[in-house]
């Protein structure tokens, strides 16, 4: 299978896996959201966001580093999958009981401890362990339809015991603990396909692999933990400054932006592989297929952001009801985050394909510092429009970081370029989205769409090299699953 194969097709299983991902989860957290109401769904955000503080402590980036070791030399699979499982387990030994003292020092005292030992076990044992380090192994093999299969089981276990819970009346723990059942599923689930279908891992105690991996990954590690803070921290403040309720109308929004990120950052993340692969011929390679990863980046993130802004008001009410109004606003001025995340996660991976991840670490301490400080600032006056501010702020400004760091060390793919037909196309459709906005938002939804893929045609968004590449990958993932003749041979 040739280049452009693999990423349509890693691609195309990464939407399918992340669109199960983000069905179900919204679906949920509609759901959890009217059956706990404001106060509720602000301290079940809460816990999540208390207990992700830990969670970077296990990541370390070893992920990352063992997609890159992968894809440069499989014969060493087998050896740092095993170190990658080893080194994390150990962790979690330590960090775990250390998270649970601290919930029970310091957490709220209104909530039932068990809540957060629930959502530890499943976040930091589960997900962290098994579950992220098989998936590393199926992108590393660009074999991404064993997360998809995973990802359907497990989300179909997770909705089924969610459901469950609500239906027979149960509290937070019972919900937790559905959520742990879920996520032991799907990392007994991932781990069984990468011992079968690839490489069973090598479980032993080898410790100049653990010093090079913690040193290759620390960086991006690091920089996870400012990220994943970043994306806690407002939760945290608005809890302890002002409410549950005040939480819980902050919380709904940023879910849904969040939840995109599940969607979006995955079909990032196949790109990895790609990138290093370029890097490794030439910067002029890389800058060249960058170009096209970034303007359909781009595309995606732009429309999905003017929707959003632009339905705001009622798809908060259509889906949340009336008594999550307030949090409208708040998706207003979060979801141009979409666009700006997404487009600096590429940046980050471009880095660490040339390896170049330890200056990852510099943006990621701009934008948890700016929002800590922006949240401290704002948040105790003006509540979930000063959490909203600080975020937008805080990203605007680390995009800004990393696309000169990009940019002094690498190469800046033409970004000024690469925007302005885009622009035209979103602008276009934005228009006219805001003209039939009195449209209940699902027909909203579907015109804006067939608009935006129409304007994308008429100001040429894709050029006609990038066509022919769609183009190939489409007839190669046509003939991948048998919907096309093979190519004829050449028998001379």
């Amino acid at each position: 299978m040739n280049r452009l194969d693999s990423i349509l097709r890693n691609t195309l299983f990464s939407f399918i896996a992340r669109f199960f991902d983000v069905a179900v989860t919204f679906a949920l957290g509609v759901i959890l959201a009217r059956y706990l109401g404001p106060e509720g769904i602000g301290d079940y955000t809460y816990i999540i966001a208390f207990v992700s503080i830990f969670v970077p402590l296990i990541d370390l980036g070893l992920d990352h580093i063992l997609i890159r070791e992968i894809a440069r030399n499989r014969e060493t699979a087998r050896d740092y999958i095993g170190a990658a499982l080893l080194l994390k387990l150990l962790i979690v030994v330590v960090v775990m009981p250390l998270g649970v003292l601290v919930t029970g020092l310091i957490g709220n005292s209104g909530i039932n401890i068990w809540a957060f030992i629930f959502c530890f076990l499943g976040a930091m044992l589960m997900r962290e362990i098994p579950t992220v380090v098989g998936y590393a192994v199926f992108l590393a093999y660009e074999r991404m339809e064993y997360r998809a299969i995973v990802t359907l089981l497990f989300q179909i276990v997770k909705f089924i015991a969610t459901f469950g819970v609500i239906f027979s009346h149960g509290g937070m723990v019972a919900i937790f603990a559905a959520a742990l059942l879920a996520e032991t599923f799907q990392g007994i689930a991932a781990i069984i396909l990468v011992w079968r279908k690839f490489s069973p891992p090598r479980l032993v105690f080898n410790l100049s692999l653990w010093k090079r991996y913690v040193k290759e990954s620390l960086p991006i590690g690091i920089a996870f933990a400012f990220h994943s803070l970043y994306f806690q921290v407002d939760v945290l403040v608005l809890k302890y400054f002002r409410s549950s309720e005040e939480t819980g109308w902050f919380g709904v929004p940023f879910r849904i932006v969040t939840t995109l990120f599940t969607l979006l950052i995955p079909m990032i993340w196949v790109l990895l592989p790609h990138l290093t692969q370029a890097a490794k011929e030439s910067i002029k390679q890389l800058d060249h297929e960058g170009q096209g990863y970034l303007k359909g980046i781009l595309v995606l993130t732009a429309g999905i952001t003017v929707f959003l802004g632009l339905e705001a008001n009622d798809i908060i009410i259509t889906f949340f009801g009336i008594k999550f109004q307030p949090s409208a606003l708040v998706l207003i001025v979060t979801s141009p985050v979409i666009i700006f995340h997404s487009i600096t996660y590429f940046f980050d991976l471009t880095l660490t394909a040339v390896g170049r991840q330890r200056l990852i670490v510099i943006g990621a301490t701009v934008i948890f510092v700016a929002k800590l400080g922006l949240d401290l600032l704002l948040v105790p006056n003006y509540g979930i429009m000063g959490a909203a501010l600080g975020t937008l702020a805080s990203e605007i400004a680390c995009f800004m970081v990393m696309f000169s760091l990009t940019r002094k060390h690498v190469t800046s793919f033409g970004f000024g370029t690469i925007i302005l037909r885009p622009l035209y196309a979103i602008t276009a459709a934005g228009l006219l989205l805001f003209v039939i906005r009195p449209l209940p938002v699902y027909i909203t939804f579907f015109v804006f769409s067939i608009s935006y893929l129409l304007f994308i045609r008429i100001f040429k968004v894709v050029s006609p090299d990038q066509q022919r590449v769609f183009q190939e990958m489409a007839k190669g993932i046509k003939r991948k699953f048998g919907l096309a003749p093979p190519e004829p041979t050449d028998l001379n």
